[in-house]
């Protein structure tokens, strides 16, 4: 899985120097988060969105998002970008990303499928990688 993760930041930092050396835009945080009209909080991830509607933070890591940003109010919705990965790697392994939700404290979780069938569900703040 480190070998898996370390070629996707490989990747990410290609796609990162091509924006800016190539295309001339502006660099990209990893981890973006903005607001919806209606309140709910977008996180993109290394997503090819150019803008962020109502950018509110940038973090370098979901992690740092999730303690920083989105656990500050557990009442507010949140969701990933559709064009952000949708592996998730945890301490137990990676899985595809199923739903986002919030815990009984709270926190941002996210609800993830392993490919031997089993489910997860783990809180953000302890998400290792999204590939």
């Amino acid at each position: 899985l480190s070998a898996l993760a370390e070629k996707r930041r490989a990747h990410a930092q290609q796609v990162e120097h091509n924006r800016v050396h190539i295309l001339g835009l502006a660099a990209s945080p990893p981890v973006r988060i903005g607001h919806t009209a209606t309140g709910t909080c977008v996180v993109h991830v290394r997503c090819s969105c150019p803008h962020v509607e109502r950018l509110a933070a940038h973090y370098e890591h979901v992690s740092l998002a999730a303690d920083a940003w989105l656990d500050e109010d557990p009442t507010t919705h949140w969701e990933f970008c559709p064009t952000s990965p949708t592996q998730i790697t945890t301490e137990k392994g990676t899985g595809r990303l199923t739903s986002t939700s919030r815990n009984d404290k709270g926190q941002a979780v996210v609800r993830l499928q392993h490919t031997d069938g089993r489910g997860e569900v783990i809180a953000l703040i302890r998400v290792s990688d999204m590939i």
